[in-house]
Parts: C-alpha cells; structure tokens; sequence
C-alpha cells in the first residue's frame, strides 16, 4: 500500500493542489490579458442588454444580468469592469474545477494492480487534470470569454459545480451533496442551455449513482434531492415575473406565465440555433467532440495497460485532432464558427479528452520488462520512452499553444471602439442629435449612457422598426418631430427634422455623408460629420488645421495595430477606414471649393492613415495630372493600379471617400471610378430652385415605368458591394444604370451600361435603358421613336408601353395604343395593374381604372395598396357601396385604418359639419399620412377661413407625396389665390389642365388667376368657352363665372 499523497518518496500534488495551481496560473493570465473596457460586439452587446437601456431586461442569462446591473448601481464603479472581473474569476476558477475533477478520473487497473501501478495511475490522473485545466484555460473560445463582459464562464461555472456535487456523492454517498446537486441543477436550467442539453444524461448518471448507494429508497437523500431542485427552479417564477413587470408598461408580456414561457422559448432556439443555421457544421462539431468522449469513456473497456496497437493509433490520431483544435488548425470550430456561436461547453469536452489521452499515454509508458521482452523487444521500450517524454513536454506544448493563441485572445485593445465614441461626444459641440448606420451603434450608446451625454443616438439600421421608431419618438417635444415618428415614417421625421436651419444644427452623423450632403453642408470633423445650413459657416482650411493632432493620433494607432489575427483588428481597421475616409472627403471639400494645394495636404494625411485609400490616391494622381491633361489615366502609378482588382474599386464612395473629377476619369476609361462621385450635391434641398414635387414627379414617372412604383428599391451601396465581389456583375452594373437613369445623371448611365455590354450583356438587351437615357438627356422624340421601335420588336414588354403612356400624353392614338396593350399584358401582373390604374385614374378615366383595379383584386386580394386606390376612386365618382367595400375590406384587415377617417370626414363635410369632418381628417392624418387625406384636410382648413400657410403646408407634403396630381394641384392653385400668390396659381393651374385636360373647374380657377394678374385676353377667351358648359359647373362656380363676366370689359 503506497501512502496517500506520496509516490516513490516524491511530494503527491492532490486534486485540491492541481486546482488551486490552475486557478492562479489561469487567473494571472486573464488578468493580464483582460479588456477592461466592453470588448466591441457579442460582449458589448451582452452588456447594454442588461444596463437598462432596453424596455425590459432580455430572456436568457436573468443571473448574470442582475449582477452587472448590481455593478452599474455601484458609485463610481463600471459595469464592464464588474463583468470582466467577473468573467476571469469565473473562468479561473472553472479551469481549476476541471483540472481538480480530472485528478478524480480514474483509470480501469489490472486484474491484480501492482503498488507501482496504482502509483502510475495516479501520476497519470495528475497529469490528465494538469493538462485538461491548461487546454481548456489556453483554447481560444474560453479564453475569449474569460477576458470579456460574457456570461459564458459564469454559465460553466455553474455547470463544473454540479459536476463537482455530483462526483461528491459518487464518492462519499451524503445526501447533502444531492441536495447540493438539484439546487445547482435546478437554478442552472434556468440560466443556462446547456443544463437542458445534458439533463437526460443527468438523470441516468444521478439514478445509477442513488441505485450503487442504495438511497432510491432513502427518504432523507430523495427529499434532499428533490427540494434541491425544487428550490433552484424557483428562479424561473422570479425571473419570470422580474419581466412580467418590467415588461408590462410597453406591453411586452401580457402575464407572467406568457414571460415563462418567452424564457423557454428563448432557450429552445438558443440550442437549436446553430442546428438550424448551420446544420453541417453541427454535426461537424457534434461528432468531433462526442465522439471523443465516447471512444474515451463509454466505449472503451480494457485497461490502458492492454491496450493493443490500433487502441494506441486510434488515440494518436485523437490527440493530433485535439491538438490542431488547441492551435486554431483550419478544422477547429473556433476557425469555422468565430465568435458567431461560442460554444465553450464542446471545448470543455475537448480538454477533457485531451487529459485523459495523456493520462493513458504515461500508463502506457510505464516499463513492462517481461512483456516487452516477449513481444516488442527494443522498438516497444524505445516508444515506451518516447511516450513518457511526450506527456511529461505535453504541459508545455499547450502553453505554447496558448502564447501562439493569446495574439488572437488578448483585449487589451479593446477600448479602441469605445475610445473613437468618446472621440465623437468630445466634437459635438452641443448637437443632441448623432446618426449612425450600425458598426458604432453600441460603442456609442455606451458611451452616452456611461457619461450621461445629453445626446440621443439614432440607429439607421432600426428605421424600418415602428416600435423602435416609438420609443424614438419620446425624446422629441415637438409635436411635428413626434407625429411621423409614431407613424412609422422615418423619411417624413428627415424632412421636417432638416428642413430647418434649427434641425440641421442639431444633426451630426457617422459615414452616410449621401445620405445627409442634399439637406445641408458638411463639415468632416474627425470620426463623424456635422451639418451646416449655410456653406459659409464652415471654414474649410481651419477645419483642416484643426484636424492635424488627430490625424497624428491615428497615424499612431495604425502604426500600434494589435496583430491582424487579434479578434479587435477588424474594428481598427474600421476605424482606420472611417478615419481616412473623413480626411478624404475634407480635401475633396477643399479642392471643391478651390484649394487644391489645401486638399492635396488632406489627402496625403488621409492616405498616411490608411495606404489603401483608394480614392485618396485616385485625387492625388489627378491633381498631379493638372499640367498634363491629355495624358493616359494609367501613365503613372501603373503598376498599382492594373494590379488592382476590379472588385475593389466598385466601393470607392462608400468605402473611401469622394473621387474629384470623377466623370473626368469615366470618359479616359475608368468606369469605376463613377462610383466616388456624390449622389446629390450640396444643401440641394435648401436652394430656392429646387422643386421637390417635380423631382418626386419624374422618380414616379421613372419608378411606375420600370414597374418598380410602391416597392423597395436598393440603393447603390448595395449594388456597389455586388461588384466588390464580382466586378462583371452585369445585374449590378444594370441595376446601378437605371439608379442613375433615376438620378436623371445620363452620363453616368450611359457609363453604366458600356461597362455592362464589356462584361458580356447583349445590346438587344439594353435597348430600353438607351431609350430612357434619351428621355432624361430631353430627347424625348428621340426616346418616343426608340420606344417605338422597340414596341413593334418586343410587344409583351410592358416597360414599352408603360414609359409611351407617359411620353404620348399629346399623341391621342399612340396613348390608347399603349393602354390597350398594357390592359393586355396586365392580367396576372400586379405591378403592372397598380402602374396602370394609377396612370387612368391621372388621366380621370375612372371606369378603366376600376376596372383595372378589379383585376388586381383577383391578382392579389390581400394587397392594400389596391384597395386604398379603389377607396379613392370610389370617393372621385361617388360610388357608396364601393366606398363601404373597399373600407370594410380595409377595416378587416386594420381595425383603425386611416382611409375610414377619411371616409367619415367627406360625409361630415358633405352634410356641412366642417368641424367633425376636420376632427375626422385629422385623425386620418395621425394614422397616415395619405396625400388625399392631407389634400382633404388643406381644403377644409381654407375653405373654413382658417390658417393659410398650414393649409399651404398640407397642400405641400401632399404633392410631395404623390407628385403631378392634378386635384392636389388645383388646391394649392386655390390656396396661393387667396394668400395672393397669382402667379404660382396659374401655374400649377397650367400644370394640372396639362394632365386632366380642359376641365371646366380647372379653367374656370385659371381665368380667375389671369383676372387676379391682369392677363385679361386669356381670361377672356376661357370665359368665353365655359358659358357653353356652364352645366358642368356647380352652383357656386357659376356664381363665381359671371362675376369674373362682369369684371371683364
């Protein structure tokens, strides 16, 4: 019998002494390597979960969370710090339970063990918790976790205690140890996933356990036991209730069972997640690390001391696998998944395979001299040798695993996202208001809860969410900033937030300089932009100057890069992007505005920043080009440029900033260069030239012949990553033509389209876009005959006869031709029915146009946008029980839709409750923002003596609405008359008898605004042809008829 704790003479290391080891070596290294700030991503997102910036606190990880929300109530304290300390102790001490729980493992003996065999047996215990503490504290997916705000080491902790519980009374058979088991157990199905994953094994290993001790029958162990697991359960009520009440303000949680059963739906998908997603990476995963464990511990029945040579290769090739999944070798999950699944629990069950090999392999490695005499003689002995020299440098080869892994792990860089946010709040100089399209959404958000910043941040990326759009709401007082935001319209807030000198002071952004350059002037500033309502209050030069610390900072930072394998590398790089991208368009500003010697300092800082700023050095070679403007794009610089890929040139903007000149390098050749050109330019919106309803008129005109009206069209952005990855995409390259066909921008298109026909398109194919660049260049003869021709060569277009039924609005045969036709090709076309009734209903042919409409409601019964047309063609003609269906088909669909405000408003009005009628369109209005509802709405308010500039205002954001509408027209005519704007009245008047034609109503309004203008020959001649259809007026307008007589000489 050998001792305890002694082995030939030499100091035992106990299970409690490896774990405690393990703990401080792992503890130590998490420290060292910890991020200290929230690490960017999964982690920062864990952590503003739960701070309370969401309107209840999430699901999953209720235990955790209500820590860090312990630690965010501490004075002077941060949470992120709180959850990294956490996460290291957790991680520590969950590396120590394992190395501990290994030393407990034990391995089958002989028939008749030897003492010097039962001492091996227990060297190689030791050994298996050594190395399976170091493994798991050294592979990447757990270190990662230890060294950031993640409840995954807090979750595995948890689990290795049960374990722990569990293997107490394997060994001592108390029932405070299964007490101990179902509290855990208990409260970690509650917090963890993974505890409904193991729980079948549970019951069996706990049942074979209470069966081996005999206490099924005993009281006092099964009570234990099951008031253990009664009371950890006892957190899935609580939580449940915690979010019950969080919850029921917003409306989240209708009782607390429903927040129960959210709880178990949330870990359900939680599990199934990666089986759905990726299904072949989870067998892939599944099948590397079970069958580890059941080749190791369920299949295997000899004793490591019999082991024959295919046991000893089988495990050979094991440990290779297990090896290559410590060192990040291309099979391992991390390589495969990243930070996308943290799945920690498989790498666990990796450790302890890997332990456990290097356990048998030191029994193996004990000398059989009698056996190995007899069968293996020298060979036997020597591997024998190198086996034992193996497990004994097996420790340090998984240290230098983890050396080799910490470039990736270490969070030490972490603070950089954080960091560029503080930067952002630093330069607000009193803007409350911060766009941001995604990437910074958390680090900003972060930051201004961390400081408290008077700051609201909108995240572009949840425009389309009407809850978020909600709760946005409520940090604006004003009502006009509020109403489209509980709308759901996004673009509505935009336009009323920036149509003002006061919102735009107000708005800074991050990236998207698009997105804002048409309503203001940007300033670049750092990381982000700011707008200004006037050029002028930007100094350029200054700004410029200002920048130059900054720009050495990042200059800096790029040259302190952590390595590119580190998980925060794509986030700098990021950065870097943004950083130089800023800087770029600071010079193309400057250069813009005439100083390119001030411009090319720019860029060179911009190209310092970031070396493969494309478009920084695309300015550079064409300001160095000045003198010499015949020469080839390609004459300098050549080598980098045709060694470029095509793919990474079709992202300029987007990617790197603005191109000066870039149409300039279109026309040498360079196609791709188009793509750093602005979309809009400058504070277009504010200049008082810009009419935004015939912009919105020729976007429809386009939209509705292209058959893309009402639906969601992509941007270029989208299309540019397209060509980023495959530069010949022809659908791209087509799609990104008829974008700037939309633009109006003929020669980008036409660019567009060369590069399109290059790249393997055929001519016959493009013949339709060639015709429609004709029309937004003016040659609108030219575009009618190309459209022609095309008509008689592909007549089951209905782009054809879409765009002539627009263009041959003064060529009667032509425009019935093209209705007919398009009446043909319509059934079964939705797109097309929608185009084509709303073209007839333009053109006030209201029985086609319901009859058009008829057939989309056959196509598509359910579309809405269908029964909103026929609802207001049916109030046109005055056709009640189309009225009453039409709202009843809407109102089965939304209760409270906006078209039967509108209905019950005309019969207020009809019957001359003009103050119900307006209460009714009104409410319509906060519904929807309907162009007849505000049209409605804009004639009443006139027609009631009430405030005229906002009955302008209606009029106006109607027409924006649905542009070219003759009866919008006419009531903003009205409205200018009376607030003695003649001149506009006649021209809108001109405008919509060009749609409607000679309407008597519509002329009748014109001769009144020629009379108002002193134009009395016009006005003569029109009077003159409404007394023949004087029965085509109404009471009034007759009265109104003969006064302008009597006024006329």
């Amino acid at each position: 019998m050998v001792p305890k704790g002694m082995a030939g003479g030499l100091p035992f290391p106990t299970a409690r002494q490896i774990g405690w080891f393990l703990f401080c070596l792992s503890l130590a290294v998490y420290l060292a390597t910890l991020s200290w700030e929230p690490f960017p991503g999964l982690p920062l997102q864990s952590l503003l979960l739960h701070i309370g910036l969401e309107a209840a606190p999430p699901p999953l990880d209720a235990a955790w969370g209500r820590l860090i929300r312990i630690f965010a109530r501490l004075p002077g304290g941060s949470p992120a710090v709180g959850a990294a300390l956490l996460s290291a102790l957790c991680g520590a001490a969950g590396v120590g339970l394992t190395g501990a729980l290994m030393v407990r493992v034990g391995y089958m003996a002989g028939e008749e063990p030897r003492p010097d065999a039962v001492v091996r047996e227990r060297q190689a215990r030791c050994f298996s918790g050594l190395v399976s503490g170091l493994y798991l504290a050294a592979c990447i997916p757990f270190w990662t976790v230890a060294t950031r705000s993640l409840p995954a080491t807090f979750h595995l902790l948890l689990l290795l205690l049960a374990v722990w519980c569990f293997s107490e009374y394997q060994r001592h058979g108390l029932a405070r140890h299964l007490g101990l088991l179902g509290v855990l157990y208990g409260f970690g199905l509650t917090e963890f996933a993974s505890f409904l994953v193991f729980l079948p094994l549970t019951v069996v290993l706990v049942a074979r356990e209470c069966l081996r001790w005999r206490s099924q029958g005993a009281w006092r162990a099964q009570l234990a036991l099951w008031s253990g697991l009664a009371l950890g359960l006892l957190w899935y009520p609580v939580n449940a209730w915690v979010l019950f009440r969080h919850g029921a303000a917003t409306g989240l949680y209708a009782s607390p069972w429903q927040a129960w059963l959210q709880i178990l739906r949330e870990q359900t998908q939680l599990i199934l997640r990666l089986p759905n997603q990726n299904p072949g990476v989870f067998v892939y995963i599944m099948f590397f690390s079970a069958t580890t464990w059941l080749l190791l511990f369920t299949m295997s029945h000899r004793s490591p001391w019999f082991y024959s040579g295919q046991q000893v290769l089988l495990r050979i090739l094991l440990l290779i696998g297990l090896l290559g999944a410590l060192f990040n070798a291309i099979f391992s999950p991390w390589r495969i998944l990243g930070m996308s699944h943290l799945l920690v629990t498989p790498y666990l069950l990796l450790a302890i395979g890997t332990g456990y090999i290097v356990g048998e392999f030191w029994i193996l490695a004990e000398p059989q001299p009698l056996r190995d005499a007899v069968f293996a003689r020298r060979f036997v002995r020597r591997a024998r040798r190198l086996a034992a020299v193996f497990v004994l440098v097996m420790p340090l080869i998984v240290l230098a695993a983890g050396l080799r892994n910490r470039r990736v792990v270490d969070g030490r860089y972490g603070d950089v996202m954080a960091s560029a946010a503080g930067q952002i709040l630093d330069r607000m100089q009193g803007r409350d208001l911060l766009f941001s399209p995604g990437v910074m959404d958390d680090a900003l958000r972060w930051m201004i809860w961390r400081r408290r910043a008077p700051v609201q941040l909108v995240r572009l990326q949840r425009a389309g969410s009407p809850e978020y759009l909600a709760r946005l709401a409520r940090w604006f007082d004003e009502a006009a900033l509020q109403q489209p935001l509980r709308q759901g319209d996004f673009g509505g807030f935009m336009d009323q937030l920036l149509q003002s000198s006061a919102g735009i002071a107000r708005t800074a952004f991050v990236d998207l300089p698009d997105v804002f350059r048409e309503y203001g002037y940007l300033v670049p500033d750092g990381l982000f932009y700011k707008l200004e309502s006037v050029a002028a209050q930007r100094d350029l030069s200054k700004l410029a100057e200002a920048q130059q610390p900054f720009w050495a900072q990042w200059e800096v930072a790029r040259d302190s890069a952590p390595p590119e394998c580190n998980l925060i590398r794509p986030y700098y790089d990021y950065l870097l992007q943004i950083a130089s991208r800023v800087a770029n368009n600071l010079g193309f500003l400057q250069a813009e505005r005439g100083d390119e010697a001030g411009g090319l300092a720019t860029w060179h800082a911009a190209l310092r920043i970031n070396p493969d700023n494309l478009s920084a050095r695309l300015n550079i070679l064409d300001v160095s080009r000045r003198s010499e403007p015949n020469e080839g794009p390609d004459a300098d610089d050549d080598d980098f440029w045709t060694g470029l890929p095509a793919e990474e040139r079709w992202t300029l903007g987007f990617q790197h900033g603005y191109v000066l000149h870039a149409r300039e390098w279109v026309r040498r050749g360079w196609v791709w260069a188009i793509s750093g050109n602005p979309a809009t330019d400058e504070g277009v919106r504010n200049d008082p030239l810009y009419s935004l309803e015939n912009e919105s008129a020729r976007v429809t005109l386009l939209d509705q012949v292209y058959l893309q009206w009402g639906l969601p069209i992509q941007d270029a952005a989208f299309w540019g990553m397209r060509l980023r990855q495959n530069g010949r995409d022809v659908t791209a390259l087509m799609a990104l033509c008829r974008l700037a066909i939309r633009r109006y921008d003929a020669e980008v298109a036409e660019a567009y389209l060369a590069e399109a026909l290059a790249s393997g398109l055929k001519e016959e194919q493009v013949r339709f876009d060639r015709a429609m660049i004709a029309y937004v260049q003016g040659n609108q003869t030219q575009a009618r005959e190309a459209l022609q021709t095309l008509a008689q060569q592909s007549v089951r277009d209905p782009r054809v006869w879409m765009a002539l039924a627009h263009l041959a609005s003064d060529d009667e045969s032509l425009l019935e031709l093209s209705i007919k036709n398009l009446k043909l090709l319509a059934s079964g076309r939705i797109g097309v029915q929608i185009a084509l009734a709303d073209r007839l209903m333009a053109l006030r042919r209201w029985p086609e146009a319901q009859t058009v409409l008829e057939q989309a409601i056959q196509t598509d019964a359910n579309n809405l946008v269908v029964w909103e047309m026929m609802g207001n063609l049916a109030q046109e003609i005055g056709n009640a029980p189309l009225i009453q269906l039409s709202l009843r088909t809407l109102l089965d669909r939304n209760p409270d839709h906006y078209l039967k405000h509108q209905i019950d408003g005309v019969a207020y009005y009809q019957q001359g409750d003009f103050a119900a009628a307006e209460a009714a369109f009104r409410a319509g209005i906060e519904r929807k923002r309907d162009p007849i509802l505000l049209n409605n709405l804009a004639t009443l308010v006139r027609e009631r003596g009430g405030d005229l500039p906002e009955a302008l205002a209606l009029a106006d954001e109607a027409l924006r609405r649905r542009s070219g509408h003759p009866g919008l027209l006419s009531t903003r005519g009205e409205i200018f008359l009376d607030l003695g704007r003649y001149q506009d009245a006649r021209q809108d008047f001109q405008e919509a008898l060009k749609i409607r034609g000679p309407d008597a109503s519509l002329l009748l309004l014109l001769a009144r605004s020629c009379v108002a203008l002193g134009d009395i020959q016009p006005a003569e001649a029109i009077v003159h042809s409404l007394v023949g259809r004087a029965d085509q007026l109404t009471v009034r307008q007759k009265e109104q008829l003969e006064s302008l007589r009597s006024q006329l000489p």
